[in-house]
């Protein structure tokens, strides 16, 4: 779960407004992963490798992999936007170079 206090800063708001609807979903993403562990309890018990028997559940399951998905890739579209441009342009450009 996200921290009381925002991780971004007028300053980073101002480079990046966007950062601040970040943080609102952020944030709700981690009261909907809560929500859905008080509703579903058996799921924080569970084997990984099973398959819930009730839809119900297996239904929460798939958000909460969802959530756990959209959290890692907003957070890596947190850092890159943080990064400095030029190391991500040279990077990007090895890739589109490379023959495979």
């Amino acid at each position: 779960m996200s921290s009381p206090h925002p991780s971004v800063t007028p300053s980073d708001l101002g480079e990046h407004p966007e950062l601040a609807v970040l943080e609102i979903l952020d944030t709700a993403l981690g009261m909907v992963k809560l929500a859905i562990i008080a509703a579903h309890p058996e799921l924080t018990d569970a084997d990984p490798a099973a398959v819930p028997s009730i839809i119900e559940v297996l239904a929460a399951e798939h958000v909460l992999i969802a959530v756990d998905t959209l959290r890692r890739v907003t957070a890596t579209y947190r850092a890159i936007i943080k990064t400095d441009a030029r190391w991500l342009q040279l990077s990007l450009r090895d890739v589109h170079d490379d023959p495979f």
